[in-house]
């Protein structure tokens, strides 16, 4: 690499082919790339920030956040000037896994800095590392900064909503969440449904299932 203009399509083969089995290994091939396609005077066909994206997907996929956290950090050696929405969607897809919500939470400040507008996408990723973790205070907080930011709650929002209200039992909030999907003209899914009918069946809670049905 260091004499030799090897096309790009070739160099970034062998990067996608490290991102399935080796995150390390990748992340150095994606700086060694980076490098030669800047010194050659070459460009890839996708932007560099793709396939950092695809090299944090690669320590999501092994279990290592921390190793994806770091190396979006790195922006391989300073070499990626500048990052994509789908860099931080991987990051925060394991962290959701992990239900880490410090982690989102923190994820979520290095987008700020990166100069990246989160959309809904984003804070549902969020929403959900924050109720798989239990973490009530950050489920309002993320609410409160959709509705900050203007951004529209989608189905997949209230969905976890509900889901958090079945993990903490909080039966009466149900349809009130219920209303407001209605209020803001998101329609329910046969999951979304599925979520509430489940958790009402385990308290054989009849009177409030009868109530949600006819909400739906």
């Amino acid at each position: 690499l260091e004499h030799t203009a090897l096309p790009p399509a070739e160099l970034f083969e062998t990067l996608a082919l490290h991102t399935r089995v080796r995150p390390d290994e990748a992340r150095r091939v994606l700086v060694t790339a980076a490098r030669h396609t800047l010194n050659h005077g070459l460009a890839p066909e996708q932007p560099l920030s793709k396939w950092l994206s695809s090299v944090v997907e690669a320590y999501v996929t092994a279990g290592d956040v921390h190793g994806a956290r770091d190396a979006l950090r790195d922006r391989a050696e300073g070499l990626v000037d500048e990052l994509c929405l789908e860099c931080f969607h991987k990051l925060l897809a394991g962290y959701a896994r992990q239900g880490n919500s410090r982690g989102a939470h923190a994820a979520l400040r290095d987008m700020s800095k990166a100069g990246l507008a989160p959309d809904v996408g984003t804070m549902n990723l969020v929403l959900d590392a924050s109720r798989k973790a239990g973490n009530t205070e950050h489920i309002h907080s993320t609410l409160d900064s959709l509705e900050r930011m203007e951004l529209q709650a989608d189905v997949h929002t209230y969905g976890m909503l509900l889901a958090a209200c079945a993990d903490k039992a909080l039966l009466r909030v149900v349809l009130s969440v219920l209303k407001k999907m209605k209020d803001d003209g998101v329609v329910p899914t046969r999951l979304t449904f599925n979520t509430i009918v489940s958790m009402l069946e385990e308290r054989h809670d009849f009177n409030t299932a009868v109530a949600v049905v006819e909400a739906m």
